[in-house]
């Protein structure tokens, strides 16, 4: 895995929720998916910031759409840059957790 696709792991779980998607989303849904999938509450803004900088990696994108009531909406959606680095990520988690100890430690 490079150094420009390692994700941390709030920009995993926040890739994880929007590839839960058909194909788009907002971020408030992006949002509510974290929130009830994780069962921790997360600020809104620190999912927006995040999706941001996806973006600026290229790792998700954002068109803008506007409803009947010209109200704006953003949606995001997964780049295949991005669904690689997930994989990836993936990956080294398997050979990390297939390469620990954990099973013989004592909490």
């Amino acid at each position: 895995m490079s150094q420009s696709t390692l994700l941390g792991g709030f920009e995993h779980f926040v890739m994880l929720a929007l590839s839960s998607f058909p194909k788009q989303a907002e971020g408030m849904e992006i949002y509510d998916r974290l929130v009830i999938t994780t069962g921790r509450d997360v600020s809104v803004p620190a999912v927006y910031v995040t999706l941001k900088r996806l973006e600026q990696r290229g790792l998700v994108s954002s068109a803008n759409r506007t409803d009947d009531g010209r109200r704006s909406h953003k949606l995001f959606q997964l780049e295949p840059k991005g669904v690689k680095a997930i994989r990836e990520y993936r990956r080294a988690m398997e050979k990390l957790w297939g390469e620990s100890r954990l099973t013989e430690l004592r909490p």
